[in-house]
């Protein structure tokens, strides 16, 4: 069983080989994780949901996993954190607005600016170096995006 299971953990947490890819390897796994997501809430609601949940839930072992393979709690090839956050990012907004290409790709940009600029306390769960470390700081990020991304629509409407 652990032949297949931690091949699999260690695909999961390079995003399907997109944290692979140089340079910034994190946003070549948010775009991943853009488009993945953008496609399942196209096409199920409910299953993007369990999807999210669980890659959330399994995503500290997925990370580890990585790590393991990696020799790296955080390597930047590790981008199932970016994923996941991505995808809440998604499935938040497309409670209230359409996921069109302008959206995804402001999205996406916020995201981005939060995950690599770290603001408090994203810095703090970040030094944590642990796998819930990993998790944990991209989810963070997703909620500055998520409330930006709020901000900015009431704004301009």
């Amino acid at each position: 069983m652990d032949r297949f299971v931690k091949p699999f953990g260690y695909w999961l947490a390079v995003g399907w080989g997109s944290g692979l890819l140089k340079p910034a390897p994190g946003t070549w796994g948010s775009l991943a994780g853009a488009l993945v997501f953008w496609g399942l809430l196209s096409l199920s609601e409910g299953l993007t949901w369990a999807l999210l949940f669980l890659g959330t839930v399994f995503g500290a072992w997925i990370c580890r996993i990585g790590g393991e393979r990696l020799g790296e709690v955080d390597h930047g090839s590790i981008v199932w954190d970016e994923i996941i956050a991505m995808g809440w990012l998604l499935a938040v907004i497309e409670l209230n607005y359409e996921l069109n290409w302008m959206n995804v790709a402001l999205a996406l940009l916020l995201f981005r600016v939060f995950d690599i600029f770290k603001p408090f306390p994203i810095d703090r769960v970040d030094a944590w170096h642990t796998p819930w470390g990993v998790m944990l700081d991209d989810l963070l990020a997703f909620a500055y995006a998520v409330i930006c991304f709020f901000s900015l629509m009431y704004l301009i409407s």
